[in-house]
């Protein structure tokens, strides 16, 4: 189960909080597993030539076999792009490198090394020298 809350802050920036919880029972009984994302300035509502940079969601969100999603950059920038557990855990890099000023893109083929990512939702992560934007996808199997 997730629960997701946008809200504004005392600045009257918006933040979004994305809280998923799972319970399992095994052998020691149930037990339940919490992380919490919060995100501040959802990249949903910052068109691109706001800022330095620009992350695209996911395209097609979810995803079944895979997914391209664009970034822009305002000038030229070391940048990275890659793909996170909810716990931050480092899935995929799909782009890493110096990348001229304008658009570009990467695509995720829904895996993990050489194997593919189990089901659930991933966090993707565009980082350069100065910014950090991240976009929420859904990995359907």
């Amino acid at each position: 189960m997730y629960l997701i809350a946008s809200a504004p802050d005392h600045a009257g920036t918006t933040s979004t909080t994305v809280t998923f919880t799972s319970l399992e029972t095994g052998e020691a009984g149930p037990a339940v597993d919490s992380v919490t994302v919060s995100l501040a300035n959802p990249v949903d509502s910052i068109a691109p030539g706001q800022r330095g940079a620009w992350l695209s969601r996911m395209q097609p969100n979810p995803v079944r076999d895979s997914g391209r999603i664009d970034f822009s950059l305002a000038r030229a920038d070391l940048a990275r792009v890659r793909v996170l557990d909810v716990r931050g855990r480092e899935v995929a890099v799909l782009a890493r490198g110096e990348f001229g000023a304008g658009t570009h893109h990467a695509t995720w083929n829904g895996n993990q090394g050489s194997q593919r990512a189990p089901a659930g939702i991933y966090l993707v992560e565009l980082r350069t020298a100065t910014e950090r934007l991240v976009q929420r996808v859904a990995l359907l199997r």
